[in-house]
């Protein structure tokens, strides 16, 4: 019975040895020394957006038959929104690579493609206003006031990402640092703005019927990115990546006319301005398979 045992051990052994043997002489893939690429994937992402709706003014000329009798201004900040979201998107990515002399080490560029489609809500936002209401006699009263605001919706759809790159090849494995511009595809709605003045303890309704702004825009930022890939054979290869892009400043200016007539039978007409200035920051883990069209 030893001697079975130990017979079977040293089969077992000589088996393990075997494969290793066969295992390390197994050759490991080559990638091209210049290549382009592309590929399809996913990404999940958290987007962050902090949000100032500051300020929020109102101007108002009043009028009697035609005559201006006063005009007056207010103006206030609305409270900041900040708020985080999470989100799966589509990815596709383009790009090219090519070694130095020493090939242990590449250059490259990669165009990024992520679809977002994410939507932030603030509601029912109040902006406390501070104003002055002058008679064209010279007479001037101080009043206090607020706008509100039903919601402000941002959408940000698309995210577009430029990136030199920088990789170090281990034979299949590869590890890289890419650099550059982004832009997000971006849309705000802000829904249902009025202006109302306390006036010598009368309520008023500055700027009657509600109004809506609307904005759409390309947000320019930065994005760096940090990746491996591992090729499964010359033509194929998983990209594993983590990136991190932002917007430093996104600054918007509205503004929509009012008119109408207030209790006493005077008409008004007047100007609604607003600004907002928006940050974006996308964090995002993205998984892609990729084609490589090998050329000479």
């Amino acid at each position: 019975m030893m001697k079975f045992k130990f017979f079977l051990l040293q089969a077992l052994l000589s088996s393990s040895l075997a494969c290793a043997g066969v295992m390390g002489d197994k050759p490991e893939t080559e990638t091209p020394n210049r290549l382009f690429f592309a590929g399809l994937g996913g990404s999940y992402n958290s987007v962050k957006l902090d949000q100032y709706f500051n300020p929020l003014i109102g101007t108002t000329n009043i009028y009697n038959g035609g005559t201006l009798v006063a005009f007056g201004t207010a103006n206030g900040p609305a409270v900041p929104f900040h708020t985080t979201q999470t989100t799966f998107a589509p990815e596709a990515q383009l790009g090219y690579l090519q070694s130095f002399s020493n090939q242990d080490w590449l250059w490259g560029i990669k165009l990024a493609y992520n679809y977002l489609s994410i939507t932030m809500t603030d509601s029912d936002l109040v902006s406390p206003q501070l104003g002055t209401l002058t008679a064209v006699t010279g007479a001037g009263t101080g009043f206090t006031g607020r706008a509100t605001i039903s919601s402000i919706q941002t959408r940000i759809e698309h995210e577009f990402d430029l990136m030199g790159i920088i990789q170090h090849s281990f034979k299949n494995i590869h590890a890289y640092l890419g650099l550059g511009p982004t832009t997000f595809g971006t849309r705000t709605n802000i829904y249902n703005v009025t202006g109302f003045a306390d006036i010598d303890g009368t309520h008023v309704d500055v700027s009657g019927t509600p109004v809506n702004f609307a904005s759409t825009k390309w947000v320019w930022g930065g994005v760096v990115e940090l990746g491996m890939t591992y090729f499964f054979n010359p033509t194929w290869f998983l990209d594993i990546n983590y990136r991190y892009a932002l917007s430093p400043h996104n600054k918007t200016n509205y503004t929509s006319a009012f008119a109408g007539t207030l209790a006493n039978g005077y008409t008004k007409s007047g100007t609604l301005f607003g600004t907002t200035n928006q940050y974006i920051t996308v964090q995002g883990l993205t998984f892609t398979i990729n084609k490589v069209f090998d050329f000479v």
